[in-house]
């Protein structure tokens, strides 16, 4: 069951992140801007294997896939933070459900003289403790930018998750024929989540494949992240591509 819909955050490190000791002001006033963002692809294992034979998984490769509609973009979060600043962005949505219940016994009844016996309430799960967890993409990202203007040092932790079903741990009991067999409904949700911590230097206004995974479910498919970063101006405009 579902609190909500999808909803967006972002928070902003107030402190600089340990790799903040550039000359570029990292952390500081008047420190450059950077400009991130995380895509979620999912793809097919088998264009995974087409892609790998080919030379393996780039970025072109996969944006060939999103074009043909034979890769999935489940998300793009993106975020412009300090250089040197932590920031994080999620797009989820929250879910609760229970993680333990009490049963309460059903009311049962002799039926008329005879000696067999017949349900006239039937078993009832209550919920007793319930948990919270955010199902959606979740990035927290460290920029640095380098002296010379144009490499930026990425520390980034990114997360992907999906209810992939909700699976039924009821148990069936007998009750009288009129009712026949029921089960005690306890479902619990089966989350898909892939995650990545990672540090690369990139060149400014670059796009790289930080990694991926196979879905645990199935094994069909994976999600690929792609990162995308660029030094922008206190307008958000590009400072100076890649050349």
């Amino acid at each position: 069951m579902s609190t909500g819909g999808t909803r967006w955050m972002m928070a902003l490190g107030m402190l600089a992140c340990a790799c903040a000791t550039c000359p570029a002001r990292a952390g500081q006033p008047g420190a450059p801007q950077v400009e991130a963002e995380v895509e979620f692809v999912q793809v097919a294992m088998e264009d995974v294997s087409a892609m790998l034979a080919g030379g393996g998984v780039n970025v072109e490769a996969l944006r060939e896939l999103c074009k043909k509609g034979k890769a999935r973009l489940l998300a793009a979060p993106r975020l412009i933070t300090g250089s040197g600043r932590n920031a994080t962005v999620k797009g989820v949505t929250e879910i609760m459900y229970p993680t333990q219940f009490k049963p309460e016994a059903p009311e049962v009844k002799q039926a008329g003289t005879n000696l067999s016996l017949s349900v006239s309430r039937p078993i009832a799960v209550v919920p007793a403790e319930f948990e919270r967890r955010e199902i959606g993409a979740i990035v927290n990202v460290c920029p640095t930018v380098q002296s010379d203007m144009n490499t930026i040092d990425v520390i980034i932790q990114s997360e992907f998750g999906q209810i992939q079903n909700w699976t039924e741990y009821g148990f069936g009991y007998p009750v009288d024929q009129a009712m026949g067999p029921q089960i005690a409904p306890m479902k619990l949700p089966v989350v898909e989540n892939c995650s990545l911590t990672e540090q690369v230097a990139m060149d400014n206004g670059a796009t790289v494949v930080l990694g991926g995974a196979s879905l645990p479910t199935g094994g069909d498919k994976a999600v690929y992240m792609l990162l995308s970063v660029r030094i922008v101006d206190t307008q958000g405009k590009p400072v100076r591509e890649r050349p």
